[in-house]
């Protein structure tokens, strides 16, 4: 695709036009000095990659910006996601606008998953907690459930959501302990648990919502204990020590195994790898 050369010394004006990886290049290079846009965020550019490769981008008007000397003044997180995706896109281009103008780009809120989840009425409890826990979901199923730095966007969300309905159902069955849990992660992981085994994804969280019938050494009453002086106290677990307890507890409850404490050993030479759902 040829690119004839703009003066960018006119009138404001704009054009829908079809960005493909080699204009996205050349639009990147030739302002990788001259612009004057923040510094690129990988997590948001891969998560753009994923929605362009997948073919789940959606020409929704947002535009391009250059200034009236052609600098790039937003923009660059599309084009470099179209880079890295290998996929055209279609974008409203707007050339001529005053440099200023950057003072006034994407100070307003984004719509987040959960926003995009209620406008698409695709789910009928609580947007927030089901997106939170849909993108626990999307980790879990990369292999990454602690890692915290991996950008999920509400398109991906959306599309969980439609292979995932019963996430919904999951949330109405943590309602008992959500004392303990927050309701994303509870949410998540009686899913996950349930991807395994529901029936007894179901005993798990009724026990631990209750504590009824547990026998010392039952590492599900290990586990709510753990959670409850951590609220009492208000120690505050960090979500991922939270997350990694309870599933170690739902892995050993399952074999039947006692346990004397519940913890993970993350120094020494008996450390333990953070625990995943299998």
């Amino acid at each position: 695709m040829g690119e004839r050369r703009i003066n960018f010394d006119v009138d404001l004006k704009g054009q829908v036009r079809l960005v493909d990886p080699a204009l996205a290049r050349t639009w990147m290079e030739s302002n990788a000095v001259a612009s004057v846009n923040r510094a690129l965020k990988e997590a948001k550019v891969n998560a753009y990659a994923r929605s362009m490769a997948a073919g789940n981008w959606l020409f929704n008007g947002e535009s391009i910006k250059f200034a009236k000397d052609g600098r790039l003044l937003d923009g660059q997180h599309r084009l470099a996601a179209c880079i890295l995706a290998d996929r055209p896109f279609r974008a409203f281009v707007i050339y001529g606008l005053d440099e200023n103008t950057l003072l006034t780009i994407d100070t307003g809120s984004n719509r987040s998953s959960s926003d995009v989840l209620k406008i698409t009425e695709t789910c009928d409890v609580n947007h927030k907690n089901i997106a939170a826990a849909l993108t626990y979901l999307y980790k879990h199923r990369i292999g990454n459930i602690y890692h915290h730095g991996i950008s999920v966007s509400p398109q991906e969300v959306v599309e969980m959501h439609k292979e995932n309905p019963g996430i919904s159902d999951s949330f109405r069955a943590v309602a008992g302990s959500r004392h303990l849990l927050s309701s994303a992660m509870a949410t998540f992981l009686h899913y996950a648990f349930s991807e395994i085994d529901d029936e007894t994804a179901d005993l798990f969280f009724e026990k631990l919502a209750d504590g009824a019938d547990l026998e010392a050494g039952n590492p599900i009453l290990l586990l709510r204990n753990r959670l409850m002086r951590n609220r009492a106290e208000k120690t505050n677990l960090h979500r991922n020590e939270v997350m990694a307890l309870t599933i170690k507890a739902w892995s050993v409850w399952r074999t039947g195994a006692k346990l004397r404490n519940l913890s993970i050993r993350r120094k020494g030479n008996k450390a333990e790898d953070l625990p995943l759902i299998r």
